[in-house]
C-alpha cells in the first residue's frame, strides 16, 4: 500500500472525493441537528408568492426555546431586503405576514428569497419564489 506521500494522482483524487463526501455527510447531520434544535417547525404558507394575487405570505415557526429573535429577508444576490426586530419570542407558535415589500416599501421584483430566522440557539433558512 503506498504512503499518503506517494499516492497517484488518481487515489489522491479519490480519497479527496470521499473526504468530501464524509464532510458533507457530517454537515447534513449537523445542519438537521442544530434547526431541530432551534425550532420545532419552520414553514412558509406559500411556496411561490404572487403578491398581486395573494397580498401576503405568512412565515410560521416555533422556537425550542425563548428569546430573542430576529428575521432577515435576502435576495439570490445576498443583499438585505428587510428586516424585523422581532423582540422576545416564547417557545410558541409563531407567525409574521409579509406583504412583498421591501424596507422601503416598495414592491420587491421577481426572483427567489430567503428568510433567515435568527434565535438564541441558532438560525435556520428558508427560501421563496415571488413572482409578479
Amino acid at each position: 500500500m503506498a504512503s499518503a506521500s506517494h499516492c497517484s494522482r488518481n487515489e489522491e483524487r479519490k480519497l479527496k472525493k470521499f473526504l468530501m463526501l464524509i464532510g458533507l455527510s457530517v454537515l447534513v447531520l449537523m445542519a438537521s441537528n442544530v434547526y431541530a434544535q432551534v425550532v420545532s417547525s419552520f414553514t412558509i404558507s406559500e411556496n411561490v408568492f404572487i403578491p398581486a394575487q395573494e397580498g401576503t405570505v405568512s412565515i410560521n415557526f416555533t422556537p425550542t426555546q425563548g428569546g430573542a429573535g430576529q428575521l432577515y429577508l435576502y435576495n439570490a444576490a445576498g443583499e438585505l431586503i428587510r428586516s424585523w426586530n422581532l423582540g422576545v419570542l416564547s417557545a410558541a407558535p409563531q407567525s409574521i405576514s409579509w406583504n412583498g415589500r421591501n424596507a422601503q416599501n416598495q414592491l420587491v421584483a421577481s426572483g427567489i428569497y430567503f428568510f433567515y430566522l435568527e434565535l438564541p440557539l441558532g438560525s435556520v433558512q428558508k427560501d421563496l419564489l415571488v413572482v409578479r
